[in-house]
């Protein structure tokens, strides 16, 4: 593996255990959350950079929604649909105005919850520590090949 395959097999992983533990914490509902993510890794310069995407409210999956009451302009347009949607596809009979309106005043349940840690913060750290145990085996590959053949030019 080269570099950039390096980058893209680490991040494809995280990737994937993000998807594995949102799905196991009971959060997927619609799917677009799991659609929305996305492993983009390009040249600049002599350098790669390596990005997982994901959609917009992406953090609160570990955060939570903090409360809008005082914020209105902050809530997002056509919330109760929004609301109504998520319901749908978890298949519960909730009223979405009262969820909604509990949502804008208290905030999630998991953010009044105090939210966690375990969908993807975690999985940073564990992407980045066998990003550098890969890219240093790589480097020293090719300082090793490097040595050799400087060595059989002498």
């Amino acid at each position: 593996m080269d570099i950039k395959q390096t980058i893209e097999y680490e991040l494809t992983s995280l990737k994937q255990r993000i998807i594995e533990n949102h799905i196991r914490a009971g959060q997927k509902a619609s799917g677009k959350t799991i659609e929305s993510m996305q492993v983009v890794v390009e040249q600049l310069g002599d350098d790669y950079v390596g990005t997982l995407y994901g959609r917009q409210f992406f953090g609160n999956l570990e955060t939570g929604n903090k409360p809008w009451k005082n914020q209105p302009m902050r809530v997002p347009r056509f919330f109760h649909d929004i609301i109504q949607e998520w319901i749908e596809a978890k298949g519960l009979s909730l009223n979405a105005w009262a969820v909604s309106y509990k949502i804008i005043h208290e905030g999630t349940q998991l953010y009044r919850q105090g939210g966690r840690d375990d969908i993807f913060s975690n999985e940073i750290q564990k992407t980045i520590d066998s990003l550098g145990k890969g890219l240093i085996a790589l480097y020293d590959m090719q300082i090793t090949e490097m040595i050799t053949l400087n060595n059989k030019e002498i």
